[in-house]
């Protein structure tokens, strides 16, 4: 008798714990969607301000701001 008691709580366990892990695995999950997004968008936007570095001074400044509203679009279309 006693080792029934064993058994079931130790299935009893084990269902608790794959039950609470299939509630958490999908909430992790988007959220690392939206960090990878979000990291898409920074890497774009390090790469076209790279890019502005040899310009001039006005030049520059738009090329800047060309590349941080292309990267605010990116993260806006992430949400």
């Amino acid at each position: 008798m006693k080792r029934v008691s064993v058994f079931t709580r130790i299935g009893f366990a084990v269902v608790l714990c794959v039950s609470a892990s299939a509630v958490f695995i999908p909430a992790s999950a988007a959220a690392a969607g939206k960090d990878r997004c979000k990291d898409r968008c920074n890497r774009r936007y390090h790469e076209l301000k790279d890019a502005c570095r040899g310009l001039r001074r006005f030049e520059k400044r738009r090329c800047e701001d060309r590349a941080k509203f292309e990267r605010d679009e990116c993260r806006r279309r992430c949400r």
